[in-house]
């Protein structure tokens, strides 16, 4: 199942394929933007509960972002700088920023198809297609984390393959530095998700201990400092928890009955107030918890001076944990009322591009989405049937090829790669399934790895196209030898 999957580019060969990889963009984009009026989409600056509230951002930075304890610092940093240093060019800017992540996430997935050792025309094949779709390019035009933490992702296993691969001091600061930027990013990529990795390495290349230490200690110190800020401040660890309790209640509201949610009232297992639903503005909830005043303005404001929910409010601590102490109470006496809420999982197969808010604004999209949601994803409907039938295919591939190759996971880029690979398509699945607000984001939830199932589809694709490549010569041989076997076994008579 695994063999030579058609080695490196020669350096000629290897400018050409990188420059079809680029053009593909730069055409399709083109294309997009100037046939198709695909505009860049800044809604959920405005709209979003996700987003810090931009007067806050642009007035007073740095302690709003300090003091934030929903999300973690980085993005919502980015869009402050870009808004006080461009308050009247702030769209283009960010248009210009996805565009060139865009373009990131495409060089750097054909760099690891090829590190993977897939075939190299797979390889150009599978990267223009994700290049070229529709789906792809609207999250280069859509303001939200979505594309930031793909792009950050496909880096660090970029340069996990290279610091497995040469070990030095150069490209283990580039892997723990993309890594924790990806940790200060997106709280589903928690301090222990970051700590393991250091210490899988510390344990796969103990005569590289000290490189590791050198390139993983300032990114850890300062992962470190971030999730002891937020305990210190919040009693939570990392950014996040703090609407975890909203979301795991909100998930189980959704399977239980209006005759047992008056049950579970009546007999004081829950307060009256647990069926609201937990994103809804404060004031439901502020005679039911004592909130206290802290001077910090993105604290303070329930919400946000457009009438939306500030997902910042400190209020939302407390409540938080309220939620998260039912939840956990509902579940210990019926356990089956969590698992019921994974029976809506076919959502988690629709395009990437039909998520529920994506595109919205981009109405022109609808017909290259449609054409390559067909091709691509098999949408017939809803629902993508190529990544019904191939997604579980492709772990369990993926999981056959690791168990295969594991006897060398301590030397072997290789194994090391796919094992990341791996766990991660698996943690934001799981991560995904569980705490999604709605089924309908299910799709952008996933599309942060959809660059790593065209790993798996890399991989699997060259080994299938190999063995029929060897079943072929092998019938060629055996033909071969009934023609020799014919000759030389004819008859006396005929012989003479």
């Amino acid at each position: 199942m695994c063999c030579n999957f058609g080695g490196r580019l020669n350096n000629r060969k290897f400018s050409i394929y990188m420059g079809i990889v680029v053009l593909s963009f730069l055409v399709s984009r083109a294309i997009y933007i100037f046939y198709f009026d695909l505009r860049f989409d800044t809604m959920p600056l405005h709209y979003f509960w996700q987003m810090v509230e931009p007067d806050l951002l642009k007035t007073d930075l740095l302690r709003t972002v300090y003091y934030l304890h929903f999300q973690p610092p980085l993005f919502p940093l980015f869009i402050g700088l870009v808004l006080k240093l461009f308050p009247s060019h702030y769209v283009e800017v960010f248009q210009i920023t996805y565009l060139l992540m865009g373009l990131g996430v495409s060089i750097t997935v054909f760099l690891l198809l090829i590190r993977m050792r897939v075939s190299q025309n797979i390889s150009l094949f599978l990267t223009v297609m994700y290049t070229v779709s529709a789906g792809t390019a609207v999250y280069e035009n859509f303001l939200m984390y979505t594309l930031p933490v793909t792009f950050l992702l496909c880096l660090t296993t970029f340069f996990i393959f290279k610091f497995a691969e040469s070990r030095t001091l150069r490209n283990g600061i580039l892997l723990f530095g993309v890594a924790a930027t990806l940790v200060l990013t997106r709280s589903f990529f928690r301090f222990w998700w970051f700590l393991i990795l250091i210490l899988s390495f510390w344990s796969l290349f103990k005569s590289e201990r000290m490189q590791i230490i050198k390139s993983s200690i300032i990114p850890f110190l300062v992962v470190f400092a971030f999730v002891l800020k937020q305990y210190l401040l919040f009693g939570f660890l990392g950014a996040g928890d703090t609407w975890i309790g909203q979301d795991l209640s909100w998930r189980i509201q959704g399977v239980i009955s209006q005759e047992e949610k008056k049950e579970l009232e009546a007999s004081g297992i829950v307060p009256v107030w647990f069926f609201n639903m937990p994103h809804s503005p404060f004031d439901v909830y502020s005679k039911y918890f004592t909130v206290p005043h802290t001077g910090i303005a993105v604290l303070d404001r329930p919400l946000k001076s457009n009438g939306w929910v500030n997902m910042n409010y400190i209020g939302y601590i407390p409540q938080s944990k309220e939620y998260m102490a039912i939840f956990l109470r509902l579940v210990n006496k019926n356990p089956w009322l969590f698992l019921k809420t994974y029976r809506r999982v076919f959502p988690y197969f629709m395009p990437a591009g039909n998520a529920v808010f994506v595109a919205e604004n981009n109405k022109g999209m609808n017909a290259p989405k449609t054409f390559f949601n067909l091709i691509i994803c098999g949408s017939v409907g809803s629902y993508g049937w190529f990544l019904v039938m191939c997604m579980p295919v492709l772990i369990i591939y993926g999981i056959i090829l690791l168990v295969r190759r594991g006897s060398s996971i301590r030397i072997d880029p290789f194994v090391i790669t796919l094992a990341f690979i791996l766990l991660n398509i698996l943690l934001i699945t799981v991560s995904s399934l569980t705490i999604a607000p709605s089924v309908g984001e299910y799709p952008r939830y996933r599309s942060k790895i959809d660059p790593l199932y065209l790993i798996l589809l890399g991989l699997f694709l060259s080994a299938a196209i190999q063995m029929i490549d060897r079943k072929n010569k092998s019938l060629s041989v055996i033909k071969w030898l009934k023609v020799i076997y014919r000759r030389f076994s004819l008859s006396p008579n005929h012989r003479n």
